[in-house]
Order: structure tokens, then sequence, then C-alpha cells
């Protein structure tokens, strides 16, 4: 009988040892519920393992989660802004997003919303991403100041909806990136020196604001070649406000601003007439879609090419901007842009979204 209860004893132990180690190899192939990203900042941030639901609040981010999160899919949250392009290549977009005024969003609107990630960039949001994180929504800083933060935003985004469909578009996008780019230098590479344009590229009529040797204006200005007007240091690092006086004591060639500026109604302005660039008919307003051209996103590939064709038609023929453009928007927003609209957006304007 002894040996009967030893027997089942040992048998039982034996179960129990299969038994636990069969929930310890259970245990380390279970998927972890949560992984790690390093946002801009360099702050390790714990995010869901599946990332269902994320809310915007830095516009620049908009165009890049567009273009990674087919149809604005899982976003819930969203900044004013361009929304007639917006609704017009998202048609979906505002069925699921709320649109919010980014800098007097609150925390508890996010909560309410279901975010489980918040991309920011300004100090604007501090406290409310300070309250967000209290309560474990994951906020992952986003801020583009150039090319090469604008590459990294993508990866960063990419990373963290972590789908293939995201990698994949963030991979063709960087690669559009640096093609665009060295193609557009490539193009104007032979053109002489004496003919290179002088060129001040503004804020808008109204601010006068130009840019410093900080700003990424200064840099796709100079990697394009143009013969940029740096304006006198001031307290502000990127930009320095002007005067009249002083934009007719540089009278540059072509003055480039960055959109919202009707300059067909600077050439009737007396104010403007006696300055080359308005003489030349080379008053030139930014394009924009989903943001504006010349600041680092989603759309800067696009403002390389715009270059090309406008500071420098006349030594590029049969450069097509208008497809190019149309191509871009194919191929990164799955939009198929008419060329009614096309010729609009490269003109300066929006178009009427009946």
């Amino acid at each position: 009988m002894k040996k009967i209860i030893s027997v089942i004893l040992c048998l039982i132990m034996i179960l129990s040892i299969a038994c636990l180690s069969a929930c310890s190899d259970n245990d380390t192939t279970r998927e972890p519920e949560t992984r790690k990203v390093v946002d801009m900042l360099g702050k390790e941030v714990e995010i869901p393992a599946t990332v269902d639901n994320y809310s915007v609040l830095y516009s620049s981010a908009v165009p890049i989660c567009g273009m990674l999160d087919k149809n604005f899919e899982h976003m819930n949250i969203c900044p004013k802004g361009y929304a007639e392009w917006m609704g017009r290549i998202f048609p979906e977009v505002y069925t699921h997003a709320k649109i919010v005024d980014k800098k007097a969003v609150t925390a508890e609107e996010i909560i309410e919303s279901g975010a489980q990630v918040v991309f920011w960039s300004q100090s604007y949001n501090e406290e409310v991403v300070e309250a967000l994180e209290k309560v474990g929504i994951a906020c992952v800083n986003v801020k583009i100041s150039d090319e090469k933060s604008a590459i990294k935003v993508t990866e960063i985004i990419a990373e963290v909806f972590g789908t293939d469909y995201a990698k994949s578009q963030a991979t063709k996008y960087i690669a559009e990136m640096k093609k665009a780019r060295q193609e557009s230098v490539d193009l104007i590479a032979d053109i002489s020196e004496t003919n290179i344009p002088k060129v001040l590229v503004l804020g808008g009529a109204d601010t006068l604001e130009a840019f410093t040797t900080e700003s990424f204006e200064y840099y796709w200005a100079t990697q394009m070649r143009l013969d940029y007007i740096v304006p006198p240091a001031g307290e502000d690092t990127q930009k320095v406000t002007l005067t009249m006086e002083q934009v007719y004591e540089y009278d540059p060639d072509i003055i480039i601003f960055e959109g919202w500026t009707d300059v067909e109604k600077l050439y009737g302005d007396p104010a403007w007439a006696g300055l080359t660039a308005t003489k030349n008919h080379m008053l030139l307003d930014t394009p924009m879609v989903l943001d504006v051209w010349c600041k680092p996103g989603a759309e800067t590939p696009l403002m390389y090419k715009w270059i090309v064709s406008t500071c420098y038609s006349e030594y590029v023929e049969n450069y097509d901007m208008k497809n190019e453009l149309i191509n871009h928007f194919k191929n990164f927003f799955d939009y198929d842009m008419s060329d009614e609209e096309a010729e609009i957006v490269l003109n300066g304007g929006i178009p009427s979204f009946e």
C-alpha cells in the first residue's frame, strides 16, 4: 500500500512540474502588451503593442499621419487647418475624428476620445501632455524643424503605428525626399553663377518676416543654389521683421511668400511696384495642400521641384510640375488630383470644393 501511495505521489509531482513548465512556456511566448519608442526629445515612451486610436496636436504631423494611416482610420482628434483639402482627400475623416483648436484642447477631451497615443510638439501643449501622462496615455513628441527631423518623425510615427503599410509608406517617402532634392540639384547644376537669382523669402506681405541662416528656408534655398538674402541678426534665431525700405535695399530678383499671400493684389500695389521682382512678375506664393510646402513635412519633396519649375524655368525645359504634383498625391495619399485642382494649387490658390 505504501508503495502504491509513493507511486501516486511521484506521478502527482511529475504532473505538477510538467504543468508549471507548460505555464512558464506560455508566459514566455505571450505577446507583450506594450513596446517602446524614442521621440524627438530623446525620451523613451512606452506605447501599447497595438495602437488603435491616436490624437494629433501638431499640424505638421497631420499629413504625415495621413500618409502612413490610410484615410486616418485610427485618428480621433485632429487640429484645425486646411479643412477643404482634408475633407476632399480623406472624405471619411470627419465621421470619426474631432477637429479641435490645438492650443485650447483639454486633457479631458483627449481622455474621453479614447486616444492611446498623442503626437505633440509645441510648448503650449505641455500642461495637457503632463496631465495625460499621469493617467497613462503615451505622448510622443514629433517636432519637425528641417529635412532630417521630418524624416526622423516619419520613422517614429511609422514605428508607433506598427503596420506594414505605415512602414512601407515611410520608406517610400524618405526615398522620395532624398531623390527629389538630388534630382532638383542635378537639374540646375550647370547653370552659371551669373544666372543664379537673388531671392528674398518672406512670411507674408503684411508681416515682412525674413528668415535667418538657422531656418529651413535658408536650407532649401541654398540647396537649390538660390542667392539667398540673409536678414540682419535679431533676437529671434530664425526670423527677423524687415521694413519696406530694407526690402527695397535688397531689391531681389524673386520674392517668395510662405502661403496665404495674394500676389496678384501686390502687383497693383504702388508700395511694391518699384521692386525688380514685381517688374519681372516674380512675386511667388508658395503652394500648399495639406501643409505649406516651404515648411518641412509630407510635401517638402514638392518644394524642391517647385523651385526648379519657377525660379529656373527658363533653364529647365519640359519640366511638368503639374504632373509631379498629381503623382505625389496619388503615390502618397492615393488621391486622384485633377488637372484643374493642380493648376489652382500651383497658382497659390485653394480649389472651391462644392
